[in-house]
């Protein structure tokens, strides 16, 4: 790749395990790669490696520190459930000017008490990002209700299409075929 900059960092899961987000993440990748769409995985879940995807799981803290310094990416999705992540993302987008985006897919703002300190925070971090995706239009609710600018706020399904690989008969176990 010749310009680091130019490409999609996408801090996630990548697997196995296999299911949910890190099955969600390699899909987007799929879909990215088609369109000719730089992007680079930083799997803070498992070992998984490839040439698009660098395993941070072992290390993870020390490399969130160096990467709000040091991020070459101009545009960061973050597409985990955690608050630290969440205000990380706020820094990079406030401090450094990045352009971030933060992929909330369940309910746990709604579980959160009204004005409780992780409230507050989940709302200082998503009205500084540059766009909130959520899975479905209540939580799009949640977010709204967070003070998050209406125009920052965008809906997507959780679900992507398989990739050609998931839908082969090959990559199914025998066991699994015979049952």
């Amino acid at each position: 790749m010749s310009n680091r900059s130019q490409r999609l960092a996408i801090l996630s899961a990548w697997p196995p395990p296999f299911g949910g987000v890190s099955v969600h993440t390699r899909r987007l990748a799929a879909l990215l790669a088609r369109e000719g769409i730089e992007y680079h995985v930083y799997n803070a879940v498992s070992p998984s490696q490839t040439d698009r995807v660098t395993s941070i799981h072992r290390r993870r803290h020390s490399w969130l520190l160096r990467y709000l310094i040091h991020a070459p990416d101009e545009t960061v999705y973050i597409m985990s459930p955690r608050l630290s992540m969440w205000l990380a993302g706020a820094w990079l987008s406030a401090v450094r000017g990045k352009r971030v985006l933060i992929r909330i897919r369940n309910p746990r703002l709604g579980r959160w008490a009204r004005g409780s300190w992780r409230q507050r925070l989940a709302a200082i971090a998503l009205r500084r990002v540059t766009g909130v995706v959520c899975v479905s239009r209540e939580i799009a609710d949640l977010v709204r209700g967070l003070g998050v600018a209406e125009n920052n706020i965008h809906c997507f399904p959780g679900f992507l299409p398989p990739v050609k690989q998931e839908i082969a008969p090959e990559s199914i176990s025998p066991p699994v075929r015979e049952f």
